[in-house]
């Protein structure tokens, strides 16, 4: 085993099991709040989702192993220091929760949730963590159906609310701040990266793809619906 993939399924083992025992630890030797038992229900949901959405609904093999991609492990790093980031911030310097921004907080997630389950239900089999690097799914087709009619990166999308709305729903402004600097940052680069990547493998079809449909936020289908309601 190299060293990369050690240090990387290092990582991992410190994301599924580190992250809820230090959640654990905190609140067992803090006093019990009602945030506290909400922070407590809402993190162990959280790594409970992730854990399994990750490791157990993917067709891929060897999924906690590093295959090449280096925007993946650094995705990985920075999620798993943000989740600490907001669990210290949270229980150290948070004085109280606003619920105003809380309750926006959750509604980011839930839209999260959803982009994230429309993205993975309408590729099927082609669901892949490994998007990039030496292992991944070899045969593909491109998607256009569901959620990928509108916009072509859903679970991007998702990501992207999920790692902002962590720290809102905390009220966890400093994690937030590193969520905007980084993580986010780097998912938008991996985003890009697979672009390339699907034009190499699907060519002329998602270039034309590409075109026609927004990558994030479906402007273009939007500026459809307007005109046909116009052109009544």
């Amino acid at each position: 085993m190299s060293k990369r993939n050690s240090l990387y399924k290092s990582f991992i083992f410190i994301g599924k099991f580190g992250i809820p025992a230090v959640v654990i630890v905190l609140f067992v030797s803090s006093v019990k709040e009602s945030r506290h038992i909400f922070f407590l229900l809402f993190m162990s949901a959280h790594c409970i989702a992730r854990v399994w959405e990750t490791f157990y609904t993917t067709k891929e093999r060897k999924v906690d192993e590093f295959h090449g991609d280096w925007t993946l492990a650094w995705a990985t790093i920075a999620y798993i220091v943000l989740c600490f980031a907001v669990i210290f911030e949270f229980y150290f310097s948070v004085g109280h929760l606003n619920y105003f921004v809380t309750t926006v907080g959750l509604g980011m997630y839930l839209f999260a949730i959803f982009m994230r389950w429309s993205g993975v239900r309408a590729l099927g089999k082609q669901w892949a963590i490994h998007a990039l690097g030496a292992q991944k799914i070899k045969k593909v087709r491109l998607i256009k159906l569901g959620v990928y009619k509108y916009i072509r990166h859903p679970i991007y999308l998702g990501i992207i609310f999920e790692v902002a709305s962590i720290p809102i729903i905390s009220n966890a402004y400093l994690s937030f701040l590193f969520c905007c600097c980084v993580n986010i940052p780097l998912q938008l680069v991996r985003m890009k990266l697979e672009e390339k990547n699907n034009v190499r493998k699907l060519g002329a079809e998602y270039e034309k793809y590409m075109h026609e449909v927004n990558a994030l936020i479906p402007f273009k289908f939007i500026t459809k619906q307007l005109l046909k309601h116009d052109s009544r």
